[in-house]
């Protein structure tokens, strides 16, 4: 996201974006304008969503080829077990699997809730969890004077971020914790 700020709400300097290299995967359609009003001839009208990425791979876009169009539950259950047991090789980070009603006329009958759409979910691998050092316990004091404590951490590497600090504001998450050894 601070790449595209960097570009797009700020205005800044566009040479630093271009240097970053930057990819993505085209995981839906949004529209084709015309399309439907016949002013684009031969335009494809789909009937699965599956077909509407296979038309964006064959204009060129990349499709994640982790893709699949599985049929039945059990199938959903195999494919999310299987790749949360492979996320870690995929060679890019993932919290999870996002699940579709592959056919279109279905997606629009379910339509969306007020945040959502009612045919796809988010299925969300449990978090990481990794061992570091805490360095020391310091207190933050925000606008309304309320005391919050962090953890400065020994840096360490989880879910593609290296993570330094930890909030402490939760005595009962904090109850929870082991720590291995305690240095004074």
């Amino acid at each position: 996201l601070a790449t595209l700020q960097q570009v797009h709400f700020v205005k800044k300097n566009p040479k630093i974006t271009a240097s970053r290299e930057l990819s993505f995967w085209a995981y839906q359609l949004g529209a084709l304008e015309g399309a439907l009003e016949g002013a684009l001839e031969g335009a494809p009208i789909f009937t699965k969503h599956s077909e509407s990425l296979e038309f964006l791979a064959s204009l060129g876009f990349p499709v994640n080829p982790e893709v699949r169009v599985v049929q039945g539950i059990d199938e959903v259950y195999e494919f999310c077990r299987t790749t949360e047991e492979r996320r870690h090789d995929l060679g890019y980070e993932i919290d999870g699997v996002v699940v579709k009603v592959d056919d279109l006329q279905i997606q629009q009958r379910l339509g969306f809730t007020a945040r959502a759409p009612r045919w796809a979910i988010a299925y969300k691998f449990p978090p990481e969890q990794r061992s570091t050092k805490l360095i020391a316990i310091k207190v933050s004091i925000g606008k309304s004077g309320r005391a919050t404590p962090f953890a400065v951490l020994e840096p360490v590497a989880v879910g593609g971020s290296t993570v330094q600090m930890a909030t402490l504001h939760n005595q009962d998450q904090l109850a929870q914790k082991t720590f291995v050894q305690v240095i004074l």
